[in-house]
């Protein structure tokens, strides 16, 4: 092995130079131009190495000698605006182009210094995808604030920057709602601690996502409005759906939308979207193409045209869009129900984040790149973390840690359902990233503490896998000889 970090770096000329080596004095400097932007990472920096050598004060300057680590805000010749370089000498340099380039420069330094290698040459290193992501699901299971902070102190610390918070399914809403708060689980996520997580995120350059998942998923809602479930061809009341033909069911769903998107700092928004119309393991019924007469009517009001359930549905998806757009958000749903060609087309500036491929008569991800969509992988049989009632996640296999070190890449999509097949897009085709998702199908199934520690492999393995960076190891058992050495980020 090279130098022993997760994920390992892109680049390490280990020159014969001298290695940089601390001394009681050591301090973080920073040119006078940086200290407004940098002043918060260079502080960070120097508690990080006081709490490491209590010997060491935590202080910053502005002007280096030697033993000192200089934070510089510099262009680099690289594609990646997260790129840094790290250059050993009697000064320890870190050069990066943004704030996130040097926090990451800086994880790099801490975990280098905990493996006792000397602490020398040049570090080049970049993440291959932008995009480096895990959800958790707060819909269904309460986590406190202590909880989501640390584990996105542990995100940052293996260089993941995209934390998707599931925020309602079927047995709740997991955050405040001013505008509905009817629609509120009795335990949730308040606006005040939602700003302290966010503040958490910012630091470690985290980009926190929210999801308002309709109009499945919507049992929490409808409980509270059951004149908003929507009514099949049969006259059947399906409560875990909103008619989102109806203006009413449009206007609640707006107004959550609009109140939380002002709420998260961040670019995106994530609209849901998904399981709402049958799998092809249901009941034929259950599959009719005009299962829901009232979203024809309003597919057929907006176009003039005959239309189908799953145009009202894209309709649906591409109003919210607009909202979003205009506040400046982008806004992603799920895959399985984008069809590209077929009726309504869902507007291109919509991500789609690709988790299921029912069977090969549905559009794969590389269908859904040819027509014009930026993919996001969420592959179900890979990355899916899942607290079940009548089983745990497994040590090895498809989905585990070992699963996404050994048998998955961000290009390795699902071919079919059930795990037949992998669909291997070229390296070629651009893929914004991925994202491990943390479901809570059955939440006791494990405290919040269980939840932490037995995703931490999985995330050190995508950690790894999305930096894109040559493997330190061949083998996940060997990769895992690391987790010791690097450890956890300190205490804050």
């Amino acid at each position: 092995m090279g130098l022993q970090t997760v994920p390992a770096v892109q680049h390490w000329n280990d020159d014969a130079g001298p290695a940089w080596v601390p001394t009681p004095g050591t301090r973080v400097v920073l040119q006078a131009r940086d200290a407004l932007p940098l002043g918060e990472l260079a502080a960070r920096l120097a508690g990080e190495l006081g709490i490491r050598w209590s010997s060491l004060g935590p202080r910053w300057s502005s002007l280096s000698r030697p033993g000192d680590i200089e934070l510089r805000l510099e262009p680099l010749a690289a594609q990646s605006a997260e790129a840094y370089r790290l250059t050993a000498g009697a000064v320890l340099t870190i050069t990066a182009p943004t704030e996130a380039g040097l926090y990451y420069g800086t994880r790099t330094l801490l975990q280098w210094l905990r493996t006792g290698k000397p602490v020398r040459g040049t570090v080049t290193d970049w993440p291959n995808y932008a995009q480096r992501g895990v959800m958790v699901d707060v819909g269904r299971k309460y986590f406190s604030p202590q909880w989501l902070a640390r584990f996105i102190e542990n995100m940052g610390w293996f260089k993941l920057n995209h934390l998707h918070l599931h925020l309602n399914d079927n047995v709740g809403v997991g955050l405040e709602c001013a505008s509905h708060p009817e629609i509120v689980s009795e335990k949730h996520l308040s606006y005040a601690e939602l700003d302290g997580i966010l503040a958490v995120a910012a630091a470690h350059h985290v980009t926190v996502v929210p999801e308002f998942d309709t109009p499945s998923h919507a049992a929490a809602i409808v409980a509270a409005h059951p004149d908003l479930a929507i009514t099949d061809r049969h006259g059947t009341v399906e409560n875990d759906k909103l008619d989102v033909a109806r203006s009413e069911a449009q206007d609640l769903v707006a107004d959550v939308v609009l109140e939380w998107a002002q709420r998260f700092p961040g670019p995106y928004f994530h609209l849901g979207g998904d399981e709402f119309f049958a799998a092809p393991w249901e009941p034929e019924d259950h599959r009719h193409p005009l299962r829901y007469p009232s979203l024809t009517r309003f597919a057929e009001a907006a176009t003039g045209a005959p239309a189908t359930p799953l145009d009202g549905y894209v309709l649906y998806l591409n109003r919210l869009n607009a909202l979003l757009r205009v506040q400046g958000k982008r806004a992603r749903v799920w895959n399985d129900h984008i069809h590209p060609g077929i009726g309504v087309a869902l507007d291109l500036d919509v991500d789609v984040e690709v988790w299921i491929r029912w069977n090969t008569s549905y559009p794969s991800a590389r269908d859904l790149h040819d027509a014009g969509y930026t993919l996001v992988n969420r592959n179900g049989d890979h990355l899916y973390f899942v607290l079940s009632s009548d089983s745990v996640p497994a040590a090895s296999g498809r989905k585990s840690a070992q699963g996404i070190y050994e048998l998955w890449h961000p290009h390795r999509f699902m071919g079919a359902a059930g795990g037949a097949a992998d669909l291997d897009l070229d390296p070629s085709v651009p893929v914004a990233g991925a994202v491990m998702s943390i479901w809570c199908d059955h939440p006791p199934a494990m405290s919040e503490e269980q939840v932490a520690g037995q995703t931490l492999d999985w995330i050190r393995s995508l950690s790894q896998q999305l930096w894109g960076s040559p493997k330190p190891a061949a083998s996940y058992a060997e990769f895992s000889t690391l987790f010791g050495p690097v450890g956890l980020p300190p205490a804050a």
